[in-house]
């Protein structure tokens, strides 16, 4: 899509063709931003199985796996969880009908202390460090690779969440922990803090 706009003014005039003009941008900025949502929208083949509620969902998966299949567990619409994209769990909402959910006080919220299987965003590694971990790039079930791994702590005063409100580690690949899973996004528009409190 090309946009051309074309503006003549004299000096007296400049600040209202201004105004027009900038309101001229935003409008045509919100349009294209809608068209492009509804192309994305069409094109997207499996649609996720819960409508969405605003809030994009995250869980951790039921049953458990090895490190070489870890990337391909997660339901349609899902895909594996780098732990950037969970980091900050308020933002998301936690899907108990996919998710696990076998704790009474759930509540609408993740589990607690139960460990899941995260993408690192670090290159193909077998590292034992958490954050580089990845079973080669999620391909290996060998006991002497590891990946990583994260858990939200179930004891809020031991002070050992690793990274923000996360705990993180690093098992070896023949481990089975589950898999932690966030919804598809094509389009995402992040407000500024001030806007996100109001």
């Amino acid at each position: 899509m090309k946009v051309s706009l074309k503006i003549h003014y004299n000096h007296r005039s400049a600040p209202i063709a201004f105004l027009v003009a900038l309101t001229l941008l935003a409008a045509l900025l919100l349009g294209y931003l809608v068209w492009e949502q509804k192309d994305a929208a069409a094109s997207n083949s499996p649609a996720p199985l819960v409508a969405s509620s605003g809030m994009r969902h995250y869980y951790l998966t039921k049953l458990n796996y090895d490190g070489a299949n870890a990337d391909t567990v997660c339901a349609t619409g899902y895909h594996m969880a780098a732990l950037w994209e969970i980091l900050e769990p308020s933002h998301l909402k936690y899907n108990s009908t996919l998710g696990f959910n076998a704790r009474e006080d759930l509540g609408q919220g993740p589990p607690t202390f139960i460990y899941g299987w995260v993408r690192t965003g670090y290159s193909s590694s077998g590292s034992s460090t958490a954050g580089q971990g990845n079973c080669y790039n999620w391909n290996s079930s060998g006991g002497s690779d590891y990946g990583t791994y994260t858990w939200l702590p179930h004891d809020w005063t031991a002070g050992y969440q690793d990274l923000h409100v996360w705990a993180v580690g690093a098992l070896t690949c023949s481990s089975t922990p589950r898999v932690w899973c966030v919804e598809n996004s094509d389009i995402v528009v992040y407000l500024p803090v001030i806007m996100q409190n109001s």
